[in-house]
């Protein structure tokens, strides 16, 4: 199973949500619910979502996790995002579901 980040690049906020793949992406599946930023404490909730599931390593999490700073820092200081040369993170796939 692959991890991956789902990313709702909006005006007032972002939503981050989880979600994983098989080994040939055939499937993407959610793993969790979109959660906005700075409406909520969405890293907190995806730490503490990550946290439940026993088969995502604590490695994995920490990749998982500053990579999701990495994108609220980005929407925070840039509201601009051109994929996938400005993705953040080259090791953690991200998926755009749409901008406003």
């Amino acid at each position: 199973m692959k991890l991956k980040i789902k990313v709702l690049w909006l005006d007032d906020s972002i939503g981050i949500a989880l979600a994983y793949s098989n080994q040939n992406d055939a499937v993407i599946n959610s793993l969790t619910p979109y959660y906005f930023w700075p409406k909520n404490d969405a890293w907190e909730q995806l730490k503490f979502e990550m946290r439940a599931k026993d088969w995502i390593s604590d490695s994995q999490q920490i990749i998982m996790l500053n990579t999701i700073s990495e994108i609220m820092t980005r929407w925070k200081t840039q509201k601009k995002f051109k994929y996938p040369n400005d993705a953040p993170c080259k090791i953690i796939p991200i998926i755009l579901s749409g901008f406003s």
